[in-house]
């Protein structure tokens, strides 16, 4: 394979992986969001029932209790799951495979002439084992989804708030 070739190559892995991280941060803030409201919404309503006088009514006791287990629990899961510091991990690794990326496609645009491409091979396999050995791994099923996306180049338009999240990369 042709220097160029592989470079062209590790263009599409970069693509792919940087788009993959994106999705996959979004994803994961989403689930926090998802699960990090319930728990305010459920211990706001056990805590107002104690104040209102749940203690008058075995009813009313009940609930309360139930809803201070679905609070407990959810509360545990948002622990256990760590969905913020996951997202975070995958919105870090797509910033800096964003930079990678840019940095290959610089090359690229660089007339072969003018380059000693084995030189920037090698930089670029040191940074990409790099980056991969600091990356969080990415769930298979966004990682096929982003590779499906980037290989047959029907890559859909990002809304704002996922542009405005990723730093626009």
């Amino acid at each position: 394979m042709e220097p160029s070739e592989l470079l062209e190559s590790w263009h599409t892995g970069l693509r792919i992986k940087h788009d993959a991280h994106t999705r996959a941060a979004v994803i994961f803030e989403t689930r926090s969001r998802l699960l990090g409201v319930p728990v305010v919404i459920v211990s706001t309503a056990v805590g107002t029932s104690i104040f209102a006088g749940a203690g008058s009514s075995p009813t009313l006791k009940i609930i309360a209790g139930l809803l201070s287990f679905g609070a407990a629990v959810l509360s545990s899961l948002q622990a256990a799951l760590k969905y913020p510091e996951i997202a975070a991990q995958h919105k870090a690794a797509a910033q800096k495979y964003g930079q990678l990326r840019r940095e290959i496609e610089v090359q690229l645009a660089v007339k072969p002439e003018e380059q000693k491409l084995t030189h920037v091979l090698d930089k670029f396999q040191q940074a990409w084992d790099t980056l991969d050995d600091q990356s969080p791994t990415i769930p298979q099923r966004i990682y096929d989804k982003s590779a499906k996306i980037i290989t047959s180049g029907s890559q859909p338009q990002r809304s704002p708030s996922v542009t405005a999240k990723t730093g626009g990369s």
